[in-house]
């Protein structure tokens, strides 16, 4: 559940701009001195997430979500500051993340890479024959399958 819990505050912004969650006006709260308006965030598929968003820069300023584990409700939550930005989009370079209210580890990011170069065969399968051969991915003809 944890991973879950990680996976869908990286995936935060996305979702919100897709409209896959849900949300709810939960009030105003005050994080380490910032004034921030807090929501409710949920879908269908896993724990609810507490979004607190600074009221003055619009960004978000921690994700908390409740877990339960072998019957013990815990609290995940990770904190987001030194925010700059980068190709156009404001990022937080400093992501602090707690566990029952301990701290347990801090992420520094030094650089962001947006939309890299790749090389696109990274992301072509290798398709085998009954053999276990390799095959290529032109037909004889020259044709892509």
């Amino acid at each position: 559940m944890a991973v879950i819990y990680q996976y869908k505050q990286l995936d935060l912004p996305y979702g919100l701009l897709k409209g896959v969650y849900n949300l709810r006006y939960a009030g105003k709260e005050t994080l380490d001195g910032v004034a921030t308006d807090a929501l409710e965030v949920s879908d269908a598929e896993g724990p609810a997430m507490r979004v607190n968003v600074d009221v003055v820069s619009h960004y978000i300023v921690r994700i908390s979500g409740r877990i339960e584990f072998g019957g013990a409700a815990t609290e995940l939550a990770a904190m987001f500051s030194d925010y700059r930005p980068m190709a156009g989009t404001v990022m937080p370079f400093r992501i602090h993340n707690f566990a029952g209210g301990m701290a347990v580890s801090e992420t520094v990011i030094q650089h962001y890479s947006v939309n890299p170069a790749g090389d696109p065969a990274l992301f072509d399968p290798p398709i085998k024959d009954h053999h276990g051969r390799v095959l290529s991915l032109a037909s004889p003809l020259g044709l892509r399958l």
